[in-house]
């Protein structure tokens, strides 16, 4: 997909999601977001903030490692390695509220 716009890599990214087989080890940004739409619908929490959060991140991470990075929506992820490795940064800096609020989201991948 490299080379195509966002809003083309997001049109060919549509898709119905069925959460209850989301893999959070193994999905892409869709498939996380949805997820977390039916966290949130069902009452466990609100974390789509959390999971924007975690998406940037990764991108950063990845273009500091290639030191040029495209957005690709459709990339599959390991978003419970990014969130243990965001929540052990919040724990370095001291910011255990955030800790908390990450270890939290960390329960719900890991069920």
């Amino acid at each position: 997909m490299a080379g195509r716009n966002f809003a083309e890599q997001a049109a060919d990214a549509a898709q119905m999601v069925d959460v209850s087989k989301v893999d959070p080890k193994n999905c892409d940004k869709a498939e996380m977001y949805a997820y977390t739409a039916h966290l949130k619908e069902s009452g466990k929490g609100s974390f789509e903030d959390t999971v924007l959060k975690a998406a940037v991140a990764k991108a950063v991470k990845n273009a500091e490692q290639r030191s040029a990075g495209s957005w690709n929506f459709s990339e599959k992820t390991d978003w419970v390695k990014i969130v243990n490795d965001i929540m052990q940064s919040e724990y370095q800096y001291g910011d255990l509220k955030g800790y908390m609020e990450w270890k939290k989201f960390l329960g719900f991948l890991e069920k």
